[in-house]
């Protein structure tokens, strides 16, 4: 992820009760980006998280809640999340304005 791109996922996250999110939103503090806020911010268990940051929508979260909001998943990109799920990281699916923009994939060190 760029830092721009890393703003918009930690923006969302920083509101977090989940570890994952937090992480995010930690990790993007440290590296001195500034959190924006997040408006009309919707989770869902065990599937992702909606909002708008900067009146851009936003969504994070797995295959179903992509598929569920009409994001596609081309096979390059499935294929780069199902090597990262092979090794035992937990993936994080980002959209931007409706398109996939890229994946976070966080696992123990």
């Amino acid at each position: 992820f760029a830092p721009f791109s890393l703003r918009f996922v930690a923006s969302a996250e920083q509101y977090s009760e989940h570890p994952i999110g937090r992480a995010i939103a930690m990790h993007a503090t440290e590296m001195g980006l500034e959190l924006g806020a997040a408006r009309a911010l919707r989770s869902i268990t065990s599937r992702g998280v909606s909002c708008e940051i900067s009146r851009r929508p936003l969504l994070l979260g797995n295959r179903a809640w992509m598929t569920q909001h009409g994001v596609l998943i081309g096979a390059e990109q499935e294929e780069q999340i199902a090597a990262h799920e092979a090794t035992g990281k937990t993936v994080v699916i980002v959209s931007l304005d409706h398109t996939l923009s890229g994946i976070v994939a966080m696992g123990d060190s």
